[in-house]
């Protein structure tokens, strides 16, 4: 059984704001610590990423080269199952490049299965 919940209800956003205020800050420690030790990511264009151990090395390289300067997401909807919740998103950022140079825009959506 699942159930689509409002925003007041949302047992996920702590989860996340905490997650995007770790990304904003370039805080790797912060982002794994929300994650589980069988974390996939599949970014577009990117290989995929399984384990913590690689996620890890993901976030560190990405870190090396980019700040996160924004993130918004106009839409998101969270249906929450019997023993996870499934969070689809659509969202809007902005990286600057750590040695210089403008922003880069990425809109996009994304799919999230929290545990």
């Amino acid at each position: 059984m699942s159930t689509q919940i409002s925003t007041k209800e949302d047992p996920i956003l702590a989860y996340r704001q905490a997650f995007f205020a770790a990304a904003k800050a370039g805080d790797v420690d912060g982002v794994l610590s929300l994650v589980t030790d069988d974390v996939v990511m599949m970014s577009p264009n990117d290989t995929t990423v399984y384990g913590k151990a690689e996620y890890r090395a993901w976030w560190e390289e990405y870190f090396q080269y980019f700040r996160l300067a924004v993130f918004t997401e106009p839409e998101r909807v969270v249906v929450i199952n019997d023993d996870f919740a499934t969070e689809y998103a659509a969202y809007m950022l902005a990286v600057v490049p750590v040695n210089g140079g403008g922003r880069m825009r990425d809109d996009g959506r994304s799919l999230t299965i929290w545990k």
